[in-house]
């Protein structure tokens, strides 16, 4: 019944602190008020004006930069109008310095990008199921990422549902990784080396990613853009179709409802981000469909993105750590690959790592995705993708009990 749904998804889990169960409430309300029979998008849009009014705190020593991005107008994607193509976007770069006096001085300057002489840069899309949420909301994590990274970071703010459907946000994903790697001769923006660029989204702007980079393998040639040197995603939604394991599983403790409520949702449309249902099983839209190879770093007991709570959750900040270095050893002049490794992170005894077997693994994944891009994987230019971040969850043998599993994915 929705009664007892309500109390199951409003636990809280034994190894969280008061503060960690009192931010999860918090968000459990807001997606609660997101999640009615008359959620409209007039609802939605004061949500947004709420939410935009203040900004995650940043370190002193973080410079930020606005800027505007323009769409590459001669990109049309299936399903575009011709006039979905026009016009730019909100961006801003950040850049984490170790000196106060230099950032303060690189705020200053404000030279359209070129904050810091770092050659490495992260495109960053932010998450909020593809309906909400900005660049600005999400500070808390990309500055924690330019700093752990050491190198610039640009965050954008693509076009949102319901208003604006697939395939929008991915045509201003690619827009930006464009703006980046293959600039318009007339805008004076920095080129950066692809191999220099790594792209990192969370939740739907973790699939967004993925999506850009299934895109750019495929379709990017053409248009003078090539692979990123790698992408790392906190918790990406990769399945809107919500048939893995872990929508179930992982209702007990996450802050996520278990399925979309809406006065513009349907049975023909079960997400803002689509059309109609025929959408949800497209590989740039649920790209769990395109899957070829993982590679899982599994941290207990956390949440949806949990890498938002490193201001006071020491589990988050190592999330972020090691994000950081992946985006530091893949940037890397020389880099050509690194092993595989499954992973997991303890919640408690100082974060202990452990290996974890296929067969470990396979108890987290319901099934494997279909391989429908299997045929690309030879391909010059393709890349494995190599997992360190989605909401999964298993029995606990040792403790007899239901324990939440996070993960992030990692692609080189």
């Amino acid at each position: 019944t929705e009664e007892t749904q309500t109390q199951t998804q409003t636990q809280t889990h034994p190894d969280w602190t008061t503060l960690l169960s009192t931010s999860i409430a918090s968000l459990r309300l807001m997606m609660a008020s997101l999640s009615d029979d008359d959620t409209d998008a007039a609802t939605m849009q004061r949500l947004r004006s709420a939410m935009a009014i203040g900004a995650p705190p940043t370190s002193l020593r973080v410079a930020i930069d606005q800027l505007r991005i323009p769409r590459r107008h001669d990109l049309f994607l299936d399903g575009m109008d011709m006039d979905d193509a026009d016009g730019d976007f909100d961006a801003e770069w950040l850049v984490f310095k170790s000196s106060l006096s230099l950032s303060l001085s690189l705020k200053k300057s404000r030279s359209n990008g070129d904050l810091a002489n770092s050659e490495q840069v992260i495109l960053y899309l932010h998450g909020g199921g593809y309906c909400m949420a900005s660049k600005k909301t999400h500070r808390g994590i990309t500055w924690k990422l330019a700093k752990h990274s050491n190198c610039k970071l640009l965050a954008i703010d693509y076009r949102l549902a319901p208003e604006h459907v697939f395939p929008l946000a991915l045509h201003d994903a690619i827009s930006a990784y464009s703006y980046l790697t293959n600039p318009p001769p007339n805008s004076k923006a920095k080129k950066y080396d692809p191999s220099k660029v790594v792209i990192m989204g969370d939740s739907s702007g973790g699939g967004l990613a993925l999506a850009l980079c299934l895109w750019i393998r495929d379709k990017g040639e053409q248009y003078g853009l090539r692979m990123p040197a790698g992408a790392g995603l906190l918790s990406p939604w990769l399945d809107l179709t919500a048939s893995t394991r872990s929508y179930k599983t992982n209702a007990k403790w996450d802050y996520l409802p278990d399925r979309n409520k809406g006065a513009m949702l349907n049975e023909n449309r079960k997400q803002y981000y689509v059309k109609d249902n025929s959408y949800l099983t497209h590989p740039l839209v649920s790209p769990y469909f395109a899957t070829e190879s993982k590679e899982l770093e599994l941290f207990d007991s956390m949440v949806h993105v949990f890498q938002m709570f490193s201001t006071f959750l020491p589990i988050a900040e190592l999330a972020l750590e090691r994000m950081g270095m992946f985006v530091q050893k893949v940037t890397r002049s020389g880099f050509k690959d690194f092993p595989r490794e499954y992973s997991r992170f303890a919640a408690h005894d100082e974060h202990a790592m452990s290996d974890l077997t296929p067969e470990e693994i396979d108890a987290y994944l319901f099934e494997p995705p279909t391989p429908l891009v299997s045929k690309n994987s030879s391909k010059k230019g393709s890349r494995e993708l190599k997992d360190n971040h989605i909401d999964n969850q298993k029995d606990n043998q040792e403790s007899k009990k239901d324990q939440g599993i996070h993960m992030n994915l990692l692609l080189q």
